[in-house]
């Protein structure tokens, strides 16, 4: 963490919109011009396992949390570039399917808990899970709209 303010100081673009890691010209840069330095921190970190660890590892793993957080496709598919929402349904499908089908498991084991236990229902932290409790009390059913 000491690194980076010393980093920004000693570069030439410090405006509000550059990036922070860039070329001479301040365009960012390409992940294959930083492949060999981010394999060497993965190693002298000691995260090496049974899989390795990649810069598109990290992207995937950006995504699943935008997804599992309930975000909607079109912002995900924003934020990785895509030319279009259909190219990330085609990758990560399964992943906004199980997010939707895991807050309304929620939902459903939360209101059955409550059907047995007589407690009052207590408001869930997340919005996919509100928008489902929401749907269950009305005594509606399908798939969630976000």
């Amino acid at each position: 963490m000491t690194l980076l303010p010393e980093h920004w100081l000693a570069s030439p673009h410090k405006a509000p919109g550059d990036l922070v890691f860039c070329n001479a010209l301040g365009r960012g840069l390409d992940y294959r011009e930083v492949g060999d330095s981010f394999r060497a921190a993965v190693k002298a970190a000691g995260l090496t396992g049974p899989r390795r660890l990649t810069l598109h590892s990290l992207r995937h793993t950006f995504t699943s949390l935008l997804i599992a957080k309930g975000l909607d496709v079109v912002f995900v598919s924003r934020q990785l570039g895509h030319a279009s929402p259909a190219i990330t349904l085609s990758v990560y499908a399964h992943l906004f399917a199980q997010a939707q089908h895991a807050a309304a498991a929620r939902a459903a084991l939360e209101e059955s808990y409550q059907t047995m236990t007589g407690t009052q229902p207590r408001e869930p932290s997340d919005p996919a899970s509100r928008s489902v409790v929401a749907l269950l009390a009305a005594g509606e059913s399908g798939p969630v709209a976000r």
